[in-house]
């Protein structure tokens, strides 16, 4: 159970920091974009970089071990 609950804590890390991300950068995109330039295009195939997938695994642990540790020393 413990494996679960830190899995799941890992995953809802991983979605909070994608979301938090997205945020941030559309707020950037909205105030540094010119008025009536377009719209502003994104690609979806940018996120199939290891970069991106190296910095969702580096946060998927990090959320991962912390809740372990945390229920172990319960």
């Amino acid at each position: 159970m413990i494996f679960v609950k830190s899995a799941m804590a890992g995953i809802a890390a991983v979605f909070l920091s994608c979301f938090v991300l997205f945020v941030c950068v559309v707020g950037y995109l909205s105030l540094t974009s010119k008025p009536y330039s377009g719209p502003v295009q994104w690609d979806p195939v940018s996120v199939n970089r290891p970069f991106f997938w190296l910095i969702a695994l580096a946060i998927f642990l990090a959320a991962f071990f912390w809740e372990f540790r945390r229920s172990n020393s319960k």
